[in-house]
């Protein structure tokens, strides 16, 4: 029996059969479409849908449940000014230190930003407000305590130093020059009192048993030097005791009395030590005559300012 052998395939029959079937199929993939909204949640597979995916700005603040991205969800730098709606962020929104100084433009935060009570002293760094960050006409019930240092102030209660100042109740230096007050009243048999130390000057006072009044000065190193003048009001005589450069440790200088007067002086004491240091007291003296016309119970007064400038 003769065998006959198979046909083989040639091209113009593939193609051939490519044509029949996309005739017979193609009408039935073209007219397969998805209809709108057909896609549920349940249907798509957890997971299934990457970036890829979604189309740009597919996203809307609508398809985000409240409260559902949290920080860890976020790339750094993701969420950028432009994303962000008017008064978007809240106080409630932000974690305690969580805005730097680095993540704040140049004046973003304006006054209006800031909540009632916001920035305290802890949150200024030091030297941070300047005087040109102070409004004018700021009241001093809003500064707490008290300005240890300033180089200028229009005003001060207190002042522990200042350049200059239009008025201060108490400074202890202006420009390194240091205020103080004498002020001894004393009734007899006050004997031998410090009333002041100031720039290696001692002043000491005794009103003695008779009422009457005496000031000696003393210094705390040798080749000082001393120069009291006054003068008497009740005859209006200038008095004066005069120690160039010869007041020596072991020396007591006599301020009051002048010549014998103890009252009713109005006079200068200047004491100057070798490296430049300056005391000057300025004073007033007086008997138990001011106290009996005061209505007072002293007897002896000696009262001035001092003004004490340190060796440069």
């Amino acid at each position: 029996m003769r065998l006959r052998r198979p046909r083989r395939i040639t091209p113009a029959f593939v193609l051939a059969a490519i044509a029949l079937f996309a005739a017979l199929s193609g009408g039935a993939y073209a007219g397969f479409t998805l209809p709108r909204n057909s896609v549920k949640s349940q249907t798509i597979k957890n997971g299934a849908v990457k970036t890829a995916d979604l189309g740009r700005g597919s996203v809307t603040s609508v398809k985000v449940k409240d409260g559902q991205i949290g920080s860890p969800d976020l790339a750094d730098g993701a969420v950028v000014e432009s994303k962000l709606g008017s008064a978007a962020v809240t106080g409630e929104k932000l974690a305690e230190g969580a805005v730097a100084t680095a993540k704040l433009a140049t004046a973003a935060v304006s006054s209006a930003k800031l909540a009632e009570g916001a920035v305290t002293s802890a949150k200024l760094a030091d030297g941070g407000v300047s005087d040109v960050d102070v409004a004018p006409g700021i009241s001093a019930a809003k500064i707490s305590g008290k300005v240890a240092q300033a180089a200028q102030a229009d005003a001060a209660t207190t002042a522990t130093t200042a350049t200059t100042a239009t008025t201060a109740t108490s400074a202890a230096s202006l420009n390194g020059i240091t205020l103080e007050r004498v002020d001894f009243r004393a009734n007899s048999s006050t004997l031998n009192q410090t009333i002041l130390t100031a720039g290696g000057l001692t002043l000491r006072a005794t009103c003695n048993a008779g009422g009457a009044l005496s000031v000696t000065a003393n210094t705390s190193v040798d080749f000082a030097s001393a120069h009291v003048s006054a003068v008497n009001t009740a005859d209006d005589t200038v008095r004066s005791t005069v120690d160039g450069n010869g007041f020596q440790l072991a020396d007591n200088f006599g301020v009051v009395p002048l010549d014998g007067v103890d009252e009713n002086l109005v006079g200068t004491f200047v004491y100057g030590t070798p490296d430049g240091g300056l005391v000057e007291v300025r004073f007033r003296t007086a008997l138990d005559e001011l106290g009996a016309n005061a209505g007072s119970d002293f007897d002896c007064l000696f009262q001035g300012v001092v003004t004490v400038l340190p060796a440069p």
